[in-house]
């Protein structure tokens, strides 16, 4: 299959269905090359660093849709298709739901092992602080996103201006909980936040989030 000459082709019926405002996030029709990605428009919420990228992938020939939640950026799987008609039938199917949960934690969308360790009735106010040796709490449980391979992110202290981060992930295959580092836009795994339940990861925040994001700060 060979890359298409102008992957915007095509879509302007669709881009003028779409309204200019949804559930927070707000249309930018600007298409425009990003490396090897074509973008081909946008829902942007800038005030919560989150957004929905609509591109055409010019190394595998598909179009595809990225989802970025501060600084974790991944392709969402279920909007992947090589026939632009058909991407778009995915598109008006399922867009604006994704939009919804990007917004808000919807936790009756969520799978059941994920609901059932009770994140919204979690107590974490009195031990995660909103600011800490210039880490911002960016995400916290009431506002997680679904992510890739089973993975909910459910917890982000993060630095943008310094593309550094610590975040937390529940794994539905896995049932665990783990964190990892991002330092200047490079990942690094870390094993001190690695529980099973909710108690032990906050037994394991109370006693080395503070020192974790000190040697993190140290570091950038």
């Amino acid at each position: 299959m060979a890359a298409l000459q102008d992957p915007t082709e095509g879509w302007q019926e669709y881009l003028q269905s779409l309204p200019p405002v949804y559930s927070g996030f707000t249309l930018d029709k600007e298409a425009k090359e990003e490396g090897l990605l074509h973008r081909i428009f946008a829902y942007r919420n800038d005030a919560c660093s989150r957004s929905a990228t609509i591109v055409y992938d010019k190394v595998t020939f598909e179009f595809m849709l990225r989802v970025r939640v501060g600084l974790v950026e991944f392709c969402d799987v279920r909007f992947i298709h090589p026939d632009r008609e058909r991407f778009e039938a995915v598109l008006k199917n399922s867009l604006f739901s994704l939009l919804d949960l990007l917004q808000c934690c919807i936790p009756e969308r969520m799978e059941t092992l994920f609901r059932n360790k009770k994140l919204h009735e979690w107590d974490y106010e009195s031990f995660l602080p909103q600011q800490l040796h210039g880490f911002t709490r960016v995400l916290c449980p009431q506002n997680c996103v679904q992510v890739t391979n089973g993975s909910y992110l459910i917890l982000d202290y993060s630095d943008y201006a310094c593309v550094s981060s610590l975040r937390f992930f529940f794994n539905v295959f896995r049932d665990d909980f783990f964190a990892e580092l991002l330092l200047k836009g490079v990942p690094e795994a870390t094993k001190l936040f690695d529980a099973k339940s909710l108690s032990d990861l906050e037994a394991r925040l109370r006693k080395s989030l503070d020192g974790c994001l000190l040697d993190l700060r140290t570091r950038i």
